[in-house]
């Protein structure tokens, strides 16, 4: 996994400044290109669980197509946007949250939080968990808590997709302002997954697949399932 300069920063000041970047930013009035890509993957009936779902442009795309939408993110400024953009849209499947993901998790807290979002889901749907530019985000601790929740949330069948910057896009110019940045090791992330039980369904590394005016990232997708989960807590 490669690190960046950031990586020095506490929680708190990565959260102040994703904060002050939602502020400034407009909602994309169009889902991103791995939302329409996941879209082979749903079924007519489903819940999906977007962790880092920023200012909802996928949450709120989902929601349009009669998904059951639960959003979480860290940032404040970013679930108030999400609020606003749902009653504006009539997105009205999707709701969102604040969660922030910490290191400082315990057994205990793991389980609260797995039974709070499973307990916002419609138990005779089936449930993706779908997060694009999160793992990126979180440091390897933070990445390893998050993967805990993730068994702790696993039943047989459901379904994950994710979308994360790879170590070969660390010398890759870059047009956003300058975020903390984890650049992933995808044969890495996949060699963990499948330790922890999961069963990897689709997997590509390329470019041309989140390009954003100039920028074209080099970024993984992987999409993998719960099977036989262990039932002892990691």
């Amino acid at each position: 996994m490669t690190t960046t300069p950031e990586d020095s920063k506490s929680l708190a000041e990565r959260l102040k400044h994703w904060d002050q970047a939602y502020k400034k930013s407009s909602v994309p009035p169009y889902p991103s290109q791995f939302a329409v890509f996941v879209c082979d993957y749903l079924s007519a009936n489903q819940n999906i669980v977007e962790f880092g779902c920023g200012s909802g442009r996928d949450s709120i795309f989902f929601a349009w197509q009669g998904y059951k939408v639960v959003g979480l993110d860290g940032s404040g400024a970013a679930i108030d946007i999400c609020h606003r953009e749902a009653a504006r849209t009539l997105a009205e499947t999707a709701e969102f949250r604040r969660l922030l993901v910490e290191e400082s998790w315990d057994e205990k807290q793991l389980d609260q939080l797995s039974s709070h979002i499973l307990g916002s889901l419609d138990p005779a749907r089936a449930t993706m968990v779908y997060a694009r530019f999160f793992l990126h985000i979180l440091t390897a601790m933070e990445q390893k808590k998050f993967l805990d929740l993730l068994m702790r949330l696993s039943d047989p069948g459901m379904m994950y997709a994710f979308e994360f910057r790879t170590h070969r896009d660390q010398g890759q110019s870059k047009i956003a302002q300058p975020h903390y940045r984890r650049f992933i090791d995808p044969i890495e992330f996949i060699q963990d997954i499948k330790a922890r039980g999961f069963k990897v369904d689709y997997f590509i590394e390329s470019f041309g697949m989140a390009k954003y005016k100039t920028e074209d990232a080099h970024v993984a997708r992987v999409v993998f399932h719960a099977d036989d989960i262990p039932t002892q807590k990691s």
